[in-house]
């Protein structure tokens, strides 16, 4: 009875098993169909950034940064990507005695993993993750010393492209223990340095 009272209060009517039936079947058709509707939506388009895409090379008058600087600047500057992983492969602009390759390329993956490489090197680990900035890629390099871990450098370039265009800002950062950022010796590199680059009309010379 008491059973009976309750369904009666709360459906305003005599739950019989016919109601009930009736209720439990709408209840299916209704999940059915928004479980449909789910599978029919179309998955999120993945951006690949085509307007960075291509080679770009570096216009030294345009540029206000310092073009010797380390790390070395890329003097051309190719751009390519996937729906999970942005590449850049660079011909570095070397000063006589470098002695490091002048190919370099940096492959960041989207979801902001690090890229860890080392080009050879005894002293430095170096890693390379990726960020979406206010319409910029942005590839931050990470120089860790393998004697040090707790000292290490870092080279952020952000591009932004405009037409035929693309800027190139780097900031230079160096982290000492506790933590700080320091002061650098070289008063520009505390602040960013500006390179141009202009899309290549045929394939640069190597």
């Amino acid at each position: 009875m008491i059973h009976e009272c309750v369904t009666n209060d709360w459906y305003g009517a005599r739950m019989t098993g016919k109601r009930l039936a009736v209720l439990a079947g709408a209840a299916l058709v209704a999940i059915a169909s928004l479980e449909g509707a789910s599978a029919q939506r179309p998955p999120n388009t993945p951006r690949t950034f085509p307007q960075f895409a291509g080679t770009w090379v570096l216009d030294e008058q345009a540029s206000t940064g310092t073009l010797g600087m380390a790390p070395r600047i890329p003097r051309t500057l190719t751009i390519t990507a996937t729906p999970e992983v942005l590449t850049l492969t660079e011909r570095l602009r070397l000063r006589p005695g470098d002695n490091i390759s002048e190919l370099q390329v940096r492959a960041v993956r989207f979801d902001g993993t690090p890229a860890i490489r080392d080009r050879d090197s005894q002293a430095y680990e170096y890693q390379d993750t990726f960020l979406l900035v206010a319409d910029m890629l942005v590839v931050s390099t990470k120089s860790i010393r393998r004697r040090d871990r707790n000292v290490f450098d870092l080279a952020t370039d952000a591009f932004s492209v405009e037409g035929d265009v693309l800027t190139m800002h780097r900031q230079l950062s160096h982290v000492e223990p506790p933590g700080h950022i320091a002061t650098m010796g070289f008063a520009p590199n505390n602040f960013k340095h500006t390179y141009v680059y202009r899309r290549a009309t045929a394939e640069p010379s190597k």
